[in-house]
């Protein structure tokens, strides 16, 4: 298990961290805010290095800071050969992630692909 600070800003008060742990099947990512769980990404593995996010949340409080893009990249940096994959199939969330790609660093990459007939959306990050 790994802690790493993600961000320090005056207006958290506190620094924002993340602890990572990962076993054979999964990656699970909680997002601490004063030693206290705010949020966690929970992500299947698919094979060696791809991972599909299956479920993730956030406090109200800290929504819409950034911690949960922030929270993902800082693992692709941990493991650069990993990619990151997220599903939708509703619109609020496909805006999200919509929004979270025209901000991502310059050296990570992305691809969208729609399944019309299934209604669905399928999202990859990884490092370039």
């Amino acid at each position: 298990m790994k802690n790493i600070i993600i961000e320090e800003l005056d207006k958290f008060k506190t620094p924002i961290s993340i602890t990572i742990s990962e076993n054979d099947s999964d990656i699970k990512v909680n997002i601490h805010s004063n030693y206290n769980v705010v949020g966690n990404i929970v992500l299947e593995k698919e094979s060696e290095n791809e991972y599909t996010i299956i479920d993730a949340s956030i406090d109200d409080d800290f929504k819409g800071k950034g911690i949960y893009q922030k929270s993902l990249i800082k693992l692709i940096y941990l493991k650069p050969k990993i990619r990151i994959n997220s599903v939708f199939r509703s619109e609020s969330a496909e805006r999200s992630w919509t929004l979270m790609l025209k901000n991502l660093p310059t050296d990570i990459g992305f691809s969208k692909k729609r399944y019309p007939g299934e209604g669905t959306t399928l999202f990859t990050i990884y490092k370039k």
